[in-house]
């Protein structure tokens, strides 16, 4: 009992290579699930059907494969954290599909729930993960062009984009309240990004006393914070704003990207940090917005997390953004366009993308694009 503890801790070579025999079920059921009923050979389509009876045999639980995949992501073997961050990331995507897929209210009150509970769990020890990786990478002795920062920084892409990344990391009430309702709209077979009216809101407070330390825990963790930073900080939202912020200086293209580079390695990595910074500028948009509407109503309070993403400055952004138009290729040029176009229509930085010729940037962009 005790050497497979150990084993498990460790997370030697077998268990890298076992997981990666994981990932590579997950995408050849990806790839049979996409293709449909396509014509093939009788025999290719029983060898397709053992690769994905093994997959579903995995994957028909999302919350258990996902939560036993974590389980490796602090292995001390890189291949076995590499592997069990893919693992993660394509379970993730898989999940998200498959609830997506399903209809609205499907399961009793009692199996929401506890997916619920599960999913939540599952998004603490996610975000744990990924922080660690791109910390590690922007660290003296971390490498950017890492496979783990790769993976870690689009785990975090797809939270921002599907799973409010951004009110879980405020750690603020109303932001709390906030994913918390867009996880149950995912649980209840929405796309994601909506709000949920299951529960009263006894129910949807108790939710939020339940989750709120479980996050700022995780965070704290994830950050290595003291316990005071969350309240003092208004959550850890700036500390994870100047984490990528470092990020992005530190994989910054030097030349312009050749065509037998375009969307890999760093390139593909800048295209990333740009989908991160274009939901940070709809974010804060959306702030200032909802300030204008808060003083048009007399008496109504301002939103912490309005506040808090107001106050985050996404200036030192533009300039990385405006090079990447430059110099980049295909996607990732087009992604970091949109993050500059995004950051542009925010009246604070207008006139520095005016004088950083971001303007002149998107207009040569847009005759590629």
């Amino acid at each position: 009992h005790s050497s497979q503890t150990a084993f498990v801790n460790t997370g030697g070579p077998v268990t890298a290579k076992l997981l990666g025999i994981v990932v590579n079920l997950l995408y050849r059921q990806a790839q049979a699930q996409a293709s449909g009923s396509s014509a093939k050979s009788q025999r290719e389509k029983k060898a397709e059907g053992a690769e994905v009876s093994c997959a579903d045999l995995f994957a028909s639980d999302d919350n258990g494969a996902l939560r036993s995949v974590l389980l490796f992501s602090s292995a001390s073997h890189v291949l076995t954290r590499t592997h069990a961050m893919h693992a993660a990331f394509r379970l993730l995507q898989v999940q998200l599909g498959r609830q997506k897929g399903q209809q609205k209210g499907a399961g009793s009150e009692e199996q929401r729930q506890q997916e619920f509970t599960q999913m939540l769990g599952n998004q603490c020890a996610l975000v744990n993960a990924a922080i660690r990786e791109v910390r590690d990478a922007v660290s003296p002795r971390g490498d950017p062009d890492s496979k783990l920062a790769d993976v870690g920084l689009r785990v975090l892409t797809l939270l921002a984009s599907e799973f409010c990344l951004l009110e879980f990391l405020a750690c603020t009430h109303d932001s709390t309240l906030k994913w918390i309702a867009n996880l149950q709209n995912v649980i209840a077979g929405g796309k994601g990004r909506g709000v949920s009216s299951e529960g009263s809101p006894k129910e949807r407070e108790t939710l939020v006393t339940v989750a709120l330390p479980m996050t700022r825990l995780c965070l704290m963790q994830a950050f290595s914070s003291k316990s005071g930073d969350a309240k003092s900080t208004g959550g850890f939202l700036p500390q994870f704003v100047s984490l990528i912020k470092e990020f992005f200086a530190k994989i910054g293209a030097e030349e312009y990207v050749r065509e037998k580079e375009k969307c890999k390695g760093r390139s593909m990595l800048r295209g990333n940090v740009c989908l991160l910074i274009q939901r940070l500028a709809e974010a804060q948009e959306a702030a200032v917005e909802a300030e204008q509407k808060e003083k048009e109503k007399e008496g109504k309070a301002d939103s912490a997390y309005h506040r808090l993403m107001r106050a985050i400055d996404l200036k030192p952004f533009l300039a990385p953004s405006i090079d990447a138009v430059r110099k980049e290729l295909g996607d990732a040029r087009k992604n970091a366009a949109l993050a500059v176009g995004k950051l542009a229509r925010i009246e604070r930085y207008r006139q520095a993308t005016r004088d950083l010729g971001g303007f002149i940037a998107l207009h040569q962009a847009r005759e590629v694009l």
